[in-house]
């Protein structure tokens, strides 16, 4: 009896470990295979966080996917173009190229853009109550940002506090329900007629950190020191909130500090990229393609998806904490 108890034991005890660590192997496949329709887990980060390229509607998801690996991106920033009283998806085809970028790995940003002020609360939080049931959707988004450069007209013709109260308060209140998480509406560095902050205190009054999980900034410059001057004091409003860059570079006029010289231009950015490291949680480098349009966007890559040097391999030498 001795025996036969000291071996169904050992047994039980075999048994158990195999059990053990057949689910802890589940759970590890689980987490690196996603869910059932293929999508990665949210918790599943593959390289280090901070460094993010926005991608145009203009990206073929499937073609860039290879680029983003070989640059060890880890994040990507995309644009959604919406109508707050439409059912349907954008015909960019934005949220199939977030289905598929967040299947690939990455971690996904996507704008929601209106620049319209829209008539009640109401409507924009049923958007987001609708938008939340389209298939993958959630499982793809990681953080939801809302509108984009809030300082002048371009892409927001109301107040801040018709922002905060029209479309940021029902958009949070919308996805947190859901538990997901809130990218507040981001700011230029060049505001009113300076280089100030003026219009992102007048939104911080209104409310707009009560609202976000992480505050949103543009700090587009001339030179170095604008851009550490500028983000040294939004780090000073934003306090503890953590901040994402979802457009990360220097302006492009010739009268910045790089002439236009692309191999100054990249020593600006090596230059002031370690301060901006201690400052932000993610960039978005501005941006993944290059744009001949609106003084010229110097892309890592350009439309047959070849590189663009020198920031091909500027972004690609950039030392990575994974």
């Amino acid at each position: 009896m001795p025996n036969r108890f000291l071996r169904k034991s050992i047994f039980l005890s075999i048994r158990g470990m195999s059990i053990t660590v057949a689910l802890i192997a589940a759970s590890i496949i689980f987490a690196c295979s996603g869910s059932m329709t293929g999508i990665s887990s949210k918790m599943f980060v593959r390289l280090d966080p901070f460094y993010g390229v926005e991608v145009g509607n203009d990206a073929n998801a499937s073609e860039i996917i290879s680029v983003l690996q070989d640059l060890k991106i880890s994040t990507v920033r995309l644009w959604a173009n919406v109508n707050w009283n439409e059912r349907r998806e954008p015909s960019s085809g934005v949220f199939d190229r977030a289905r598929r970028l967040k299947q690939a790995g990455f971690k996904v940003i996507v704008l929601f853009q209106n620049r319209e002020v829209p008539s009640s609360a109401t409507e924009v939080k049923a958007y987001f109550d609708w938008v939340q049931t389209l298939p993958g959707i959630r499982e793809s988004i990681d953080i939801w940002e809302i509108l984009n450069e809030l300082e002048g007209r371009k892409y927001w013709l109301g107040t801040g506090r018709q922002y905060v109260q029209l479309v940021l308060k029902p958009a949070w209140e919308s996805l947190h329900s859901q538990r997901e998480k809130v990218l507040g509406g981001s700011f230029s560095a060049w505001q009113e007629t300076g280089w100030n902050t003026n219009i992102t205190q007048e939104y911080l009054t209104a409310g707009y950190l009560n609202y976000v999980d992480y505050a949103g900034s543009h700090p587009y410059t001339f030179t170095v020191e604008q851009m550490k001057w500028h983000l040294n004091q939004v780090k000073q409003l934003y306090g503890s909130k953590p901040i994402i860059i979802t457009e990360w570079n220097f302006l492009p006029q010739a009268r910045a500090d790089h002439g236009r010289d692309y191999q100054k231009w990249r020593q600006m950015l090596d230059e002031v990229l370690p301060y901006v490291k201690g400052q932000v949680l993610t960039i978005c480098y501005f941006r993944l393609h290059h744009l001949h349009s609106e003084g010229g966007w110097p892309g890592l890559i350009d439309y047959e998806n070849r590189p663009v040097n020198p920031f091909y391999e500027m972004y690609r030498s950039w030392t990575r904490s994974v």
